[in-house]
Order: C-alpha cells, then sequence, then structure tokens
C-alpha cells in the first residue's frame, strides 16, 4: 500500500471527497487499476498496454508492480495518472 496522502491529508482510498472525485470523474468506473510507478489508470488488471509495459520494463531489468484498485478520483486528483488510451479510448 502506498503512503501517499491525498490533498485532504488521508490516504486517498479512505478519503470520501477523494473516492467520490467529481464530474469528470463520471465517466470511469467508480475504481479503476494502477501499479505502484506507473502513469496511467486502467479498467481492468490485464490490460494489454499494461502487460506490454511491464513486459518492456522487465526486460530491461526494471521492477514491475502487480495492479491494484483505487477509486478513480483518487487516480485522478491525487495520484495524478492519466486515463490508459487503450482502456478508455475517449480519455
Amino acid at each position: 500500500m502506498t503512503s501517499v496522502k491525498c490533498v485532504h491529508g488521508r490516504i486517498p482510498e479512505r478519503c470520501t471527497p477523494c473516492v467520490r472525485g467529481g464530474p469528470e470523474t463520471a465517466k470511469y468506473p467508480a475504481n479503476v487499476w494502477i501499479t505502484e510507478k506507473g502513469s496511467a489508470f486502467h479498467s481492468h488488471p490485464r490490460c494489454d498496454a499494461l502487460l506490454k509495459w511491464q513486459a518492456i520494463a522487465r526486460s530491461q531489468g526494471m521492477n514491475t508492480y502487480e495492479p491494484r484498485t483505487v477509486p478513480s478520483g483518487a487516480a485522478l486528483h491525487t495520484l495524478k495518472r492519466n486515463p490508459c488510451p487503450a482502456c478508455f479510448p475517449d480519455g
């Protein structure tokens, strides 16, 4: 589990304002998938793009991290992740 705090000083997954998000999170599922060091959020843990980039990272001797779920509001606002273009082609 990450030690990142949200803008409210709480754990993002447990912060009601972060979990609720805002109007911009309405087009995403309530919970999305992220990895510890990734830059995107995904609709499911077996996303083709996620698996591809993890394979590339492993081939270069880099660490990879298991996907975990977080509220979409936290992924967007607190963790500053972008939607995966493969999972969310309309952004």
